[in-house]
Formats: structure tokens, sequence, C-alpha cells
């Protein structure tokens, strides 16, 4: 996860000059750091039935609304399900 904050740190100082390879690889970098439901905050709460990875708020939102499926695969989860997860 490091290095791939590191390498996302690099290419957003590298700026517009750095072609639209380094464009690509930074959607996909933002792709596997941000939250798939919001895509705004970072991925930082695992739902350990399924093993997928969003932020805290978006679950939470999820587990204080009752509609405790996992919004990527559809997994019933139970609040007990969710972890933490340090980079």
């Amino acid at each position: 996860a490091r290095a791939a904050r590191a390498r996302l740190d690099r290419l957003r100082t590298a700026g517009g000059g750095a072609g639209a390879d380094a464009e690509a690889e930074l959607s996909a970098l933002r792709q596997l750091a941000y939250c798939a439901v919001c895509g705004e905050r970072p991925k930082n709460t695992l739902i350990a039935r399924c093993g997928h990875v969003l932020c805290q708020q978006c679950v939470a939102e999820r587990v204080e609304s009752r509609a405790r499926k996992c919004p990527q695969c559809s997994v019933t989860f139970a609040a007990s399900d969710v972890r933490s997860v340090y980079f």
C-alpha cells in the first residue's frame, strides 16, 4: 500500500506532462485506494464475510440503516463482520 501511495504521489507531481499512460495508471491506483461506493474516501474498513474493503462511512451507513449487504457482491454481513484496516 505504501508503494502504491508513493507512486500515486509521484504521478501527481509529474503533472500534465506525464502522458496518457500516467493518467491510466493514476486512475487504476485511485480505484485501488478509494472506496468503490462513494469514490471519495480511502478504503479503510473490511467486510470479513466477503473480503471487500470500503470506507468506514459507507459501511457504517449500511450497518445503521440495516441494509447489511455488501454493495459489491450482495453478501449479507453483520456488524461483527466489520473490521478496520490500517495501511
